[in-house]
């Protein structure tokens, strides 16, 4: 069977499911109609329920179960205002059901009411402690709420909670279960294994196409391209408005070389969301335009992501010594006077500078956008201040304060140095250092890549600095990391604050 054989059979088994629920098929019992929407949601068909199960509600108005899957249902449609009603309805009548709370919860996240959602949540892994959803729905809202140390036990709760539920032959009722699994083991880490799970997703339901898209994304990450690209496309073809999808699809297309097919790809997740400012931005790397700056939202999502694999990728996977060349040589070239300096490190991430730095440092601040970031920085306890942020906007807050400023693998995320040397000039000292790494531009200016990252020519940089009165005292071509064993070289600047 084709492709498109087996998706017109799926939609006649869809509607087949739906008619059930109502006109001449009407069922004769609320259970009769719940037993219905249950088969159509292990086939990830709940939206099709929704029409029946309105009817059914329509008759048998106190049945709770029933209002239950009519949240759902309607939470499958997009009609979260809704769904909420419901659950709120159910969870009444219930207020002792687990499963009801989780749902109300999850929804409440979603509609900006984390707190709401997490004093559900927490009633919920009260009554019900072995309740997977429960533990993975916890496990997720601390991680949006930023609480790291709380959101790891619970996905390593969720990720033994949904291998006991599973069992060891998953069936069509684990689909989504398999999908939460996977989630659960990539955050501890354990990319394999969620792989596994997402694979068994995709067996036991064929047209789950959030376990497509998440398979091709973690395919993705693996640089296992071509399978990613057909994960990808799978999930396409079952659900047409899964923007991310298309993103991503352009995002590997992109990379691979075939700029023309990724436009169409951005374009189309434009289409479904009018919003989404990455796909505009990657967008314009396809198109080999290049605009001043990334949105905000792709720093900050890239490395929140990156945070709890950064250090051992960076160092183990790429060899990643830039911090060591940038600190060694400044401290070098400053020689006796390296001492009692206060700060600023840009873009510090983990803090990979701070402890090389730290020993001239009498106050060393680091500056990041990304929250997760950070933390894994402050475990370090050497930054005496970490403050969250664009580097320029932060700079900005700043006068006469620093007598060195480091910024290494920053700026292939900044596009126009303009602003940042201009917030730099401003809070360093005079004479102050300011020490960074760009890649190479071998034209002019800048450009933004098909990776995603700004490139930058030696002329352009020094053009901008000299303008904002600063002056270089150091360059040299330094290997900043290895891709795929060979030797990515990066041009490194030491430039002194004049006057």
């Amino acid at each position: 069977m084709n492709r498109t054989e087996r998706r017109a059979r799926e939609r006649q088994e869809a509607k087949a499911g739906a008619r059930s629920l109502r006109g001449s098929d009407r069922p004769k019992s609320a259970k009769d109609a719940l037993e219905h929407a249950q088969r159509l949601f292990r086939r990830g068909r709940a939206k099709d329920a929704l029409p029946g199960l309105k009817q059914a509600v329509m008759a048998w108005p106190d049945d709770a179960d029933l209002r239950g899957a009519v949240g759902y249902a309607l939470a499958a449609k997009g009609q979260i205002a809704a769904a909420i009603e419901q659950y709120q309805i159910l969870v009444a009548r219930r207020p002792d059901s687990a499963p009801a709370l989780t749902n109300l919860a999850v929804l409440l996240a979603k509609t900006g009411r984390p707190e709401d959602a997490l004093t559900h949540l927490q009633r919920a892994a009260v009554l019900a402690p072995e309740h997977a959803n429960t533990a993975f729905a916890l496990a997720e809202l601390s991680n949006r709420l930023r609480r790291n140390d709380e959101a790891f036990p619970q996905y390593r709760r969720a990720a033994e909670l949904f291998e006991r539920k599973i069992g060891a032959e998953p069936r069509l009722e684990h689909a989504d279960d398999l999908v939460k699994h996977a989630a659960a083991l990539l955050f501890r880490g354990d990319v394999g294994a969620a792989l596994r799970s997402l694979d068994m997703a995709v067996k036991v339901r064929p047209n789950h196409a959030l376990a497509y898209a998440r398979r091709g994304l973690l395919l993705a990450k693996v640089r296992r391209n071509e399978d990613a690209i057909r994960s990808l496309r799978r999930a396409a073809d079952i659900e047409p408005n899964l923007a991310e999808v298309r993103r991503a699809l352009g995002d590997l297309l992109l990379t691979s070389g075939e700029s023309e097919k990724a436009q169409r790809y951005f374009t189309e997740a434009m289409r479904i969301d009018p919003n989404d400012q990455l796909s505009k931005y990657f967008l314009s790397a396809a198109r080999h335009e290049t605009p001043d700056a990334p949105p905000p939202a792709y720093v900050v999502g890239l490395f929140d992501a990156y945070a709890q694999s950064f250090e051992q990728h960076l160092l183990d996977t790429l060899k990643y010594r830039a911090p060591e060349q940038v600190c060694s040589t400044v401290l070098e070239l400053a020689g006796p006077a390296a001492h009692d300096w206060s700060v600023i490190d840009l873009g510090c991430g983990t803090g990979l500078c701070g402890p090389l730095i730290r020993r001239a440092a009498k106050h060393l601040v680091g500056v990041d956008l990304s929250l997760s970031m950070l933390d894994k920085a402050r475990a370090k306890s050497v930054y005496d201040d970490l403050k969250l942020g664009d580097v320029a906007a932060v700079l900005r807050e700043y006068t006469d304060e620093f007598d060195l400023a480091l910024c290494t693998d920053v700026m292939i995320y900044v596009g126009s140095l303009d602003p940042l040397f201009a917030a730099a000039w401003a809070a360093l000292k005079r004479d102050a250092l300011f020490a960074f790494t760009t890649e190479i531009h071998d034209a002019e200016g800048f450009i933004l890549d098909k990776s995603g990252r700004y490139l930058h020519s030696r002329s352009y940089v020094e053009t901008v600095a000299a303008a904002h009165g600063f002056a270089t005292v150091h360059f040299a071509p330094v290997v900043a990391r290895y891709e795929s064993e060979r030797p990515d070289v990066h041009n490194f600047f030491v430039m002194r604050r004049g006057p």
